[in-house]
């Protein structure tokens, strides 16, 4: 099994979000739906346990999403299992997660795939995509294209090792030096600190301060010195354990689609995770 992560930014509060979910009047709109299909039947029962049906007329034949709920925490978690009989009978699992932020919530959504589906990874994931921006247009949000770099990576190695890593300066230097050498991140991680960056002549570089933490997560504002625009971008990781001692690292950063300027620099971020995820979780090994 394999699985897939999408984020996005909405301008509206969780509880906004999240019953739009649980709502047949809005979900019925964007859940499943495409663009030449019509929906004729919506079913949500928004309990642990509960079951929910999508069906929807594709050129004449219907097409059911159906499933049962695992979890229903207002406005914070909603997770499912989510079967398509007519493509298959494995039952995948979906859990979207919501956070609060000053400017509205950040949506989580992780999609755990069952093997036959693996070569559609992509497909699918620009589906959800497709299914968020359909949440932001029932909610009155302006559509707003967005530009995350996203990376996950499994790491053989427990989640506290795995974040030693992540926020000890004396080991996210190695890291990090691989796309921007001799620099490091420090912070004490508490909700609202600074995080700064410091560069190989000690100054600062970069800096921001914490905006998400709780056991699995730590999000954070980042901020470049020096630049001829404002490049700010927020950065969150995502650590879970898996088994013992097996765990699975996810990055999301961005947004860099609010300037031609700034979307210019995500190829190199791009490329930059792609160099520091491979060492993260050599270190993380090795410690």
């Amino acid at each position: 099994m394999t699985s897939l992560t999408v984020k996005r930014l909405f301008t509206s509060k969780p509880e906004v979000v999240f019953d739009a979910f649980i709502t047949p009047e809005k979900a019925g709109k964007f859940m499943f739906a495409t663009k030449t299909g019509k929906m004729v039947k919506v079913v949500i029962e928004p309990k642990s346990q509960g079951q929910y049906v999508f069906i929807e007329n594709r050129d004449g034949e219907e097409v059911e999403h159906l499933g049962t709920f695992l979890a229903v925490d207002r406005p914070y978690t909603l997770a499912f299992e989510l079967r398509v009989p007519k493509y298959k009978q494995d039952q995948d699992k979906v859990i979207i997660t919501l956070s609060p932020l000053n400017s509205g919530t950040e949506l989580t959504l992780e999609h755990t795939l069952s093997d036959m589906w693996i070569d559609s990874k992509s497909a699918i994931e620009g589906g959800w995509r497709e299914i968020l921006e359909g949440v932001a247009e029932v909610l009155g949000e302006p559509f707003k294209k967005s530009l995350f770099v996203e990376k996950s990576i499994e790491i053989n190695a427990s989640s506290a090792k795995v974040w030693e890593v992540l926020k000890n300066p004396e080991l996210n230097k190695k890291w990090i030096s691989t796309w921007w050498p001799g620099t490091y991140a420090k912070s004490d991680w508490k909700l609202e600190s600074p995080v700064l960056w410091y560069t190989e002549n000690g100054e600062v570089g970069s800096e921001g301060k914490v905006t998400i933490i709780d056991p699995e997560s730590i999000g954070f504002s980042f901020e470049v010195k020096g630049m001829p625009f404002k490049k700010v971008e927020n950065i969150a990781y995502w650590v879970r354990e898996l088994e013992k001692n097996k765990s699975k690292l996810m990055v999301w950063v961005g947004d860099f689609s609010d300037s031609p300027e700034h979307e210019a620099c995500y190829p190199g971020a791009d490329e930059a995770w792609n160099l520091s995820m491979p060492m993260i979780k050599q270190l993380a090994e090795k410690s």
